[in-house]
């Protein structure tokens, strides 16, 4: 279907859902849940609507195959340059991070996932999306091309941009793209994983270390005391190096995106402090470090 605002939109979706909750606003994409809390209307927004649509699409009607529990898509359509889902509403709440045994499960969540993904056949090259268009010839490429040219004005830039050829030889993957806590939601030990719209191909330790990212910020902006996550780190299979590496693209991902330009402003020592850690919980202490100190200069999450 094609719509001509979001109001036709929802009267014209009303007919076979009901009446609608207020949006839940977010940066790219506008959220509406019906009063009987069945199904949520998803319209993207702002940056490749059409292009995340059909990569969550994608995703969604395919991850089941993997053994990866995922709301039921049902139905698509645009709306003049936007595009939008609806989708059933999952069983479970969020995972919430309050201490040591939270972070534990949802590390454990995390690894399940990527776990589910490493046991399927391997995409053929990396990129957006798991269709095998528009990709790059080596996993840090794609994840270079994903930040602007202001990237390699930074000191710490060479560094980062030679260790990230570590990773070239990790076999490839399906990933969701965007794990946080809030994509989890889990009741009765059945997980159900949300939000797919950035996935991507690539190696498992860029879905895991996004993981840690957004856990790890999340910490620092909401007041969280203590390290929660080193040590579940700990004992997982990780490569503290390939984590190290991958978690300052990540961080550095993140500051490109805010405005005006606070990536010029992430801390030089600490990003070279970072790339030279050799072990998942030195580098998720360097990266506390690195979000605190963009947090106190008004670096918005």
């Amino acid at each position: 279907m094609i719509a001509e605002s979001v109001h036709d939109l929802l009267g014209h979706l009303s007919g076979r859902y009901g009446e609608w909750c207020d949006p839940t606003i977010k940066p790219f994409s506008l959220n509406y849940r019906n009063l009987a809390g069945s199904v949520i209307l998803k319209i993207y927004r702002g940056t490749s609507p059409a292009r995340r649509q059909q990569r969550e699409i994608y995703a969604l009607r395919r991850a089941p195959a993997f053994g990866v529990k995922v709301p039921q898509i049902l139905e698509t359509g645009l709306l003049g340059p936007d595009a939008w889902i609806v989708v059933s509403v999952v069983p479970g709440a969020p995972l919430a991070l309050n201490g040591p045994s939270d972070a534990g499960e949802y590390l454990r969540h995390v690894l399940t996932l990527t776990c589910a993904m490493a046991g399927q056949p391997p995409p053929t090259a990396p990129g957006d999306g798991w269709e095998d268009v528009r990709a790059a010839s080596r996993i840090s490429d794609h994840l270079v091309g994903m930040l602007r040219a202001r990237v390699r004005e930074t000191s710490w830039w060479p560094e980062l941009r030679s260790r990230l050829t570590d990773v070239d030889g990790e076999p490839l993957v399906h990933l969701h793209g965007d794990i946080k806590p809030e994509h989890i939601l889990v009741e009765d030990g059945v997980v159900h994983f949300v939000d797919w719209e950035a996935c991507a191909r690539g190696p498992a330790i860029q879905d895991l270390a996004d993981a840690v990212f957004h856990a790890v910020r999340d910490f620092e902006y909401d007041g969280v005391e203590g390290d929660l996550l080193a040590p579940t780190l700990m004992t997982l299979p990780v490569s503290g190096g390939h984590l190290s590496s991958v978690l300052a693209w990540r961080v550095a991902l993140w500051a490109d995106r805010r405005c005006p330009s606070p990536v010029h402003r992430l801390p030089e020592q600490g990003m070279a402090k970072l790339l030279s850690t050799t072990t998942p919980a030195d580098a998720v202490a360097a990266l506390a470090q690195i979000i605190r100190a963009m947090r106190l200069i008004g670096t918005p999450r």
